[in-house]
């Protein structure tokens, strides 16, 4: 008979834990947002504080593209664009399209090394404005 209430209690004390692991736990009732995040709500700007499109781009700062052509391009190329050990870069003898100038100073031709790891793709294409443009 000891036997049986050992058996008895053994199973009744894993029934009691295997329902209470099972039971579903409450989850807290939603409550406001803590007072460190309500303040962060409220420095965020409104709709009408964001600046969107063209005042955005007049805050970005230009690119000198002539002292880039001076630091980069004049050693090889003259610093009045007529050539030197390498062609011309004045508008008369450029006579591709804008793409394939970004190209080649992009990925490099021939003894023209690459400046696509030293230059941005912006620069890179104000460069090209520049030696597409008349010099002064």
């Amino acid at each position: 008979m000891l036997r049986y209430w050992q058996k008895f209690t053994l199973v009744a004390v894993l029934t009691l834990f295997l329902a209470a692991c099972a039971a579903p736990a409450q989850a807290p009732a939603p409550t406001d947002l803590p007072p460190a995040e309500e303040e962060i709500q409220e420095e965020m700007p409104s709709e009408d504080e964001i600046v969107i499109g063209e005042e955005e781009e007049e805050k970005a700062p230009e690119i000198d593209a002539a002292a880039i052509y001076t630091a980069r391009c004049a050693r090889c190329h003259g610093a009045d664009r007529s050539g030197g050990r390498y062609p011309t870069l004045l508008p008369t003898s450029l006579t591709q399209d804008p793409s394939v100038y970004e190209a080649i100073i992009t990925n490099g031709s021939g003894g023209m090394p690459s400046f696509g790891n030293r230059l941005s793709a912006d620069e890179i294409s104000a460069l090209v404005e520049f030696i597409l443009s008349d010099p002064q």
